[in-house]
């Protein structure tokens, strides 16, 4: 499974935040595997990211992240979203049932990788 690292930032601060399949999924409509096995069939040299990625970059998003031991002992800016959606479309993410997840506001700045 592959997954997207972003960079994203709101009013206070800017963090790393890692998208699982489902979460890339839900913003771009396809899966990050799917993506990279296009990206390999179409151009397996290019370093480039796919254009569905990039359209995210700069757009607003509600992420729900896993607020982990290392966030809070190590000061570790790396999270990881458990779901994201529009920024308009909070409500679906707020209907959403995790126990230990927070709910942001970003905007992405970056799409930095896709990686295993």
């Amino acid at each position: 499974m592959y997954r997207l690292c972003i960079i994203a930032e709101d009013e206070t601060n800017a963090c790393n935040v890692i998208l699982q399949d489902m979460a890339v999924k839900r913003i771009v409509g396809v899966t990050v595997t799917k993506l990279k096995a296009k990206m390999d069939k179409d151009k397996p040299e290019s370093k480039d990211l796919p254009e569905k990625i990039k359209n995210i970059i700069g757009k607003e998003y509600t992420l729900v992240i896993d607020i982990h031991k290392d966030n809070i002992l190590n000061d570790s800016n790396i999270y990881y979203a458990d779901d994201i959606c529009d920024f308009k479309s909070t409500n679906k993410v707020s209907n959403s049932n995790f126990s230990k997840a927070e709910q942001y506001s970003l905007s992405v700045n970056e799409a930095s990788s896709l990686y295993i």
